[in-house]
């Protein structure tokens, strides 16, 4: 019996220390998990900032195509601006001329 009560007693004595262990790797396991949730989270984070800085990017460059582009409407559009201004100047300097030649002559 005294082998009995030896064990006994050596488990008792290691009782406090397999309960720490467990405790401690409990500790750590729970640790572990805040800490993939933390990477998780912050993974997701990170994500959805790049997503909103590619969508801010996008609408950045449509807004330059789209500047761009009206530019180049305006500048086509002043150009036949000019153009119907130099047509009507011209034509209202042929009306002058044919005016002045084709006046009735005048008898003294």
């Amino acid at each position: 019996m005294t082998n009995l009560e030896t064990k006994e007693q050596q488990t008792k004595r290691h009782k406090p220390q397999i309960e720490k262990e467990m405790l401690t790797k409990k500790q750590e396991r729970k640790e572990q998990k805040e800490q993939n949730q933390n990477q998780n989270e912050n993974q997701n984070q990170n994500e959805k900032q790049n997503q909103i800085e590619k969508q801010n990017k996008k609408q950045e460059q449509n807004e330059n195509q789209n500047e761009k582009q009206n530019e180049k409407e305006n500048e086509k559009q002043n150009q036949q601006n000019e153009k119907e201004k130099e047509l009507l100047s011209k034509m209202t300097k042929r009306k002058e001329r044919r005016a002045y030649y084709y006046q009735p002559k005048r008898t003294k």
